[in-house]
């Protein structure tokens, strides 16, 4: 093997091994948080994506219903009756990878009775009498 072969030899090495190629785009990550008031739940948009970005989301929420092909972000749902429902979340990247999520929650339809004294007689729509003095 010459001086010559041998040299380029390393030089191919050194190029190949100072450049390598870039690393395939990462799997997208589900995530979310959610927080509730009586029958109503908001979900923050946790997911992340290394390499790529997330497409778009689908929120199962449990009861039969759907929010499909959705832009990225925050969702809100509000059910028709207590109980406890599983929301699962999947998110897919412009690469076609997917990847879901769920969580567990239980909603109640008690939620705290409105302010019943300070409510102006306007608000709730009726008018005031003045007590007679007997």
């Amino acid at each position: 093997m010459s001086i010559m072969s041998i040299w380029q030899r390393f030089l191919r090495w050194w190029h190949d091994h100072k450049n390598p190629p870039p690393p395939p785009p990462g799997k997208p990550t589900a995530g979310f948080a959610v927080s509730f008031n009586g029958l109503a739940v908001s979900c923050l948009d946790m997911s992340t994506d290394v390499g790529s970005y997330i497409a778009s989301e689908i929120w199962e929420w449990g009861d039969g219903n759907a929010s499909v092909n959705v832009a990225p972000g925050d969702q809100s749902h509000t059910y028709a009756k207590a109980g406890t429902y599983t929301i699962t979340q999947t998110v897919t990247d412009a690469t076609d990878q997917s990847d879901s999520v769920s969580h567990s929650v239980t909603v109640s339809d008690n939620a705290p009775p409105p302010e019943k004294y300070n409510i102006g007689a306007e608000q709730a729509g009726g008018s005031f009498q003045k007590p007679t003095n007997a």
